[in-house]
């Protein structure tokens, strides 16, 4: 669906997307939304100051957070029109907590 779905757009814009290529621009878009959706709830639910928690990316729009002796996973979720993502429709979602 997504394949045809982006041949559909391709060919407005003048030639064919592949599920691959739009994939990857949407990931994109989800990874640099990823620190302002995700941060703010991973201070509140490791009880830690953003300033000291670090983030890197885990998996698919999975990102792990460390800071304050603990460890969370957060899931990234976001709206889509076509190829870009909705403005502000992105929300995370806690996935694991551990101590280090």
């Amino acid at each position: 669906m997504k394949f045809i779905y982006g041949c559909l757009v391709g060919v407005v814009l003048g030639g064919c997307v592949n599920s691959a290529e739009l994939n990857a621009k949407l990931q994109s878009q989800v990874d640099a939304a990823a620190p302002s959706v995700v941060m703010k709830p991973a201070a509140f639910e490791l009880n830690c100051d953003a300033s000291q928690l670090t983030m890197q990316k885990v998996g698919q729009a999975q990102y792990g957070v460390s800071g304050c002796g603990k460890r969370a996973t957060f899931g990234v979720m976001c709206r889509f029109d076509g190829d870009e993502i909705v403005k502000d429709s992105c929300t995370s979602l806690k996935m694991s907590e551990t101590q280090n």
